[in-house]
């Protein structure tokens, strides 16, 4: 992107993370404690050995004898 792009889309993102920081805050939820949850999750679903360089859908990296 261009120094210009670049700095408007800065913005952009930043309107969008304190809004993210705001909801999570009404609804009490640990955003920290959420990520981890998540990657935790991603981990089990998306097994680097099975899918590093790869984009597709979860249930394409199911163990062979999974029946997901």
């Amino acid at each position: 992107l261009a120094p210009e792009q670049k700095a408007e889309v800065a913005l952009e993102l930043a309107d969008i993370f304190l809004y993210l920081i705001r909801l999570a805050d009404r609804l009490e939820i640990d955003l920290a404690a959420a990520a981890h949850t998540k990657i935790a999750c991603n981990e089990i679903r998306y097994p680097a050995e099975r899918c590093r360089g790869s984009a597709r859908r979860a249930s394409t990296y199911a163990a062979p004898d999974s029946t997901a």
